[in-house]
């Protein structure tokens, strides 16, 4: 499967766009849509949103080959909303919590769902944003 264009606007609308790359704190440059680490970015690099928008079907593309790995039937809805996720957070939830997937194979929506909420950094500067962002992705998750 490929992310809709819903599940493209939820990313840009949750990463927001940053023309000038920035330090996260952890050593590597993020811009344009969250991408992270892209060759060549360093603390004077700027982006159009077209460098952004073509930067961003390059990264969602691995994230979709992770979720797509999982092997789970999955509405184009929950497809979308597990590239969002992944994208915030990297594809390692899939082997560090397995679960996760093996609830996705076994249709267990439930179990998903209450799961990814628990991905918010509690007690951090995050936590709001986080938590806001998790709740429109399970709620896409769960739109027929």
């Amino acid at each position: 499967m490929q992310t809709s264009k819903k599940g493209l606007d939820l990313i840009k609308e949750f990463e927001g766009f940053e023309a000038h790359a920035y330090d996260l704190g952890d050593g590597g440059w993020t811009i344009g849509y969250g991408s992270f680490n892209v060759p060549g970015v360093d603390e004077q690099t700027v982006w159009t949103k077209a460098d952004a928008l073509k930067q961003l079907a390059i990264d969602v593309q691995q994230f979709e080959d992770a979720i797509n790995r999982i092997g789970a039937t999955l509405t184009q809805n929950q497809f979308d909303a597990l590239v969002s996720f992944t994208y915030n957070l990297g594809p390692s939830w899939i082997t560090d919590y397995p679960a996760m997937p093996n609830a996705l194979r076994q249709q267990d929506w439930n179990y998903m769902t209450e799961s990814m909420l628990n991905f918010i950094m509690p007690g951090t500067k995050f936590e709001r944003g986080l938590l806001r962002r998790r709740k429109a992705e399970v709620k896409l998750f769960n739109r027929l």
